[in-house]
């Protein structure tokens, strides 16, 4: 018997239905397309700054897209994109609202996690009357945002930010030196050569600002840990600290490890026994030889 014809897309003897079908194809694959570049052509057009009224342009093509039935993961871009103007403007219930819609639209899109993150975590003084701000979603957005884009340095600073929003400083500096190693050995081609050393230096600059906030914010009484983050901050090759700065912090360890050592002393009553001085000599080994001691130590 001979075989059937099954290309039957311009074959003059297609039956009326496989015709009917075939055009309902057509239709869906045009619009998705148009929609779809609709979708591309306005999110550029708002991230290159080229309107006037950029949430008026966003709100008008999604309503268009929305009437016209659209259903495209891409939309969640500018779903994300009205999220972050209506937040800057301090239109915290639209901000979320928008925000939900496209991570409804599509959950792993690294710009919609984004968006949730800002909104759930920010500390900013401007956004004091923000009623989303919930460090437990926070954390949620931010580990699921990392956990899908282990590989992109733009979404391991987002989460970098976060962390340390939310006081996480190890994870914030663990995410960053990540960035910061992945940019410099990558060929990225969505970055040109300007952007990728501009990029690097704003990791480089978070990174020590990170270190900082991280001993800024220690419990004054926890003196080991503060050595340790004083210590860390100084051997962070990239931290920019001006000889005074660094004077001032190498000092502050020295003084913090002659109170803990002038603790041991007073309460033995210079009856130190093995163990005690175990301690202190696991304290006094702590400190790399980069940073000097003075004689007394």
């Amino acid at each position: 018997q001979k075989p059937k014809n099954f290309l039957f897309l311009h074959h003059p003897q297609t039956p009326s239905h496989h015709k009917k079908t075939i055009n309902q194809i057509i239709y869906i694959m045009t619009h998705w397309e148009r929609h779809r570049k609709l979708v591309i052509d306005t999110y550029e057009t708002v991230t290159k700054y080229r309107c006037d009224d950029p949430i008026e342009l966003l709100q008008s093509t999604l309503l268009r897209l929305n009437k016209e039935g659209a259903n495209i993961a891409e939309m969640s871009l500018l779903y994300s994109l009205e999220s972050d103007l209506l937040f800057e403007n301090g239109l915290f219930e639209q901000s979320y609202k928008y925000a939900m819609d496209g991570y409804h639209l599509d959950s792993e899109r690294k710009e919609v996690l984004q968006s949730l993150m800002t909104i759930h975590s920010s500390s900013d003084s401007n956004y004091n009357d923000n009623p989303y701000e919930d460090d437990e979603k926070a954390k949620e957005y931010c580990i699921k945002l990392e956990d899908l884009y282990p590989s992109d340095c733009n979404a391991l600073f987002s989460c970098s930010q976060c962390y340390s929003t939310l006081g996480l400083y190890d994870d914030a500096l663990r995410v960053l030196k990540q960035a910061f190693f992945k940019m410099k050995k990558s060929n990225n081609n969505n970055y040109r050569r300007e952007e990728k050393q501009e990029f690097i230096e704003e990791i480089k600059k978070s990174i020590t600002q990170t270190y900082i906030d991280r001993y800024s914010n220690c419990n004054n009484e926890a003196h080991e840990l503060i050595i340790k983050y004083l210590i860390e901050l100084i051997e962070w090759k990239h931290n920019n600290l001006n000889e005074s700065n660094l004077k001032t912090c190498i000092e502050e360890i020295w003084e913090r490890i002659e109170y803990i050592l002038g603790k041991y002393i007073d309460q033995k009553e210079n009856n130190i026994d093995d163990c005690d001085w175990n301690q202190i000599w696991k304290l006094l080994c702590f400190i790399p030889c980069s940073i000097p001691l003075p004689i007394k130590l």
